[in-house]
C-alpha cells in the first residue's frame, strides 16, 4: 500500500514538473501596438516614413521589441535573451545597419529615462483592448508638473511581465495601453492585435549584416529621427 501511494506521489510530481517546463518553453506570442506620435513630430517632413506600429514578440525567456516603417526603410529593435542576461539594441536606416550590446537587464531607449510614478489599480474598471480584458491603472508621476495618465493592463496573457524590462515592472500585468515620454516628447501606445502564436519568420538573433557600434551612435541616430 505504501509503495502504491509513493508511486502515485512520484507520478504527480513528475507530471507537475513536466507541465511547468512545458509552460516555460512553449510560451510564445506577440502583441502589436499602434503608435501615436506628438504633433511636433507629425508636422515634420520625415513623418511619412515613421513606423505606425510597435510589436512585442516573446518566446520562453526571449523578448523582442520591434518598430519598423513601411518597406522596412527604418527598423528599431531591442533583444533580450536568457531572461535579460544578454540585451542588444539594433537599428536599420535604409542600408545602414548597426547594433550595440547593453548591460544585463538594461532597459531599451524608450524606457530608460522614465519618470518615477505611483499607481493605483482599478480591477473593477474593465475594458476590452485588442479583444483582451484589461483593468484601469491611474499613474501619477513624480515630476515638477505632477502629471498623470491612465493606462490599461491585463493579467490574461501567459507571460512574465518582468521580462519586458519596461518602467511598469512593478505593476503586475502586461500593459496594453500606455504613454511614454522620450526626449521630452509624449508617445502613446495602444494594442490592436494579440496572438499566442509567433510568425514563422521571426528570429531572436542579430542578423549577420549588422555592424557592431557604440551606444552614442545609436542614440544620435534616434534623436535625429525623433526630434
Amino acid at each position: 500500500m505504501k509503495t502504491t501511494i509513493t508511486l502515485i506521489i512520484l507520478v504527480l510530481i513528475l507530471h507537475s514538473c513536466k507541465e511547468k517546463n512545458s509552460d516555460s518553453s512553449d510560451n510564445e506570442g506577440y502583441i502589436q501596438y499602434e503608435i501615436q506620435y506628438p504633433p511636433e513630430i507629425m508636422s515634420q517632413s520625415i513623418s511619412n516614413i515613421l513606423p505606425q506600429y510597435m510589436t512585442v514578440l516573446y518566446k520562453g525567456k526571449q523578448v523582442k521589441f520591434k518598430i519598423k516603417s513601411d518597406l522596412n526603410l527604418f527598423i528599431m529593435e531591442f533583444l533580450s535573451r536568457s531572461g535579460g542576461d544578454s540585451c542588444y539594441s539594433l537599428i536599420k536606416m535604409v542600408n545602414h545597419k548597426i547594433y550595440c550590446p547593453l548591460t544585463k537587464n538594461e532597459k531599451w531607449f524608450l524606457f530608460e529615462n522614465a519618470t518615477p510614478f505611483t499607481y493605483k489599480e482599478h480591477k473593477d474598471s474593465v475594458s476590452l483592448i485588442a479583444g483582451i480584458k484589461c483593468y484601469k491603472v491611474d499613474l501619477k508621476y513624480e515630476d515638477k508638473k505632477k502629471t498623470s495618465s491612465v493606462a490599461y493592463f491585463t493579467s490574461d496573457i501567459n507571460f512574465n511581465h518582468n521580462q519586458l524590462h519596461t518602467p511598469f515592472d512593478k505593476i503586475g500585468g502586461i500593459p496594453l495601453k500606455f504613454e511614454l515620454s522620450y526626449n521630452k516628447q509624449l508617445f502613446k501606445f495602444i494594442a490592436v492585435k494579440y496572438s499566442p502564436v509567433l510568425e514563422l519568420n521571426e528570429s531572436f538573433t542579430i542578423p549577420d549584416d549588422y555592424e557592431l557600434t557604440n551606444r552614442n551612435e545609436i542614440e544620435n541616430l534616434l534623436k535625429m529621427i525623433l526630434n
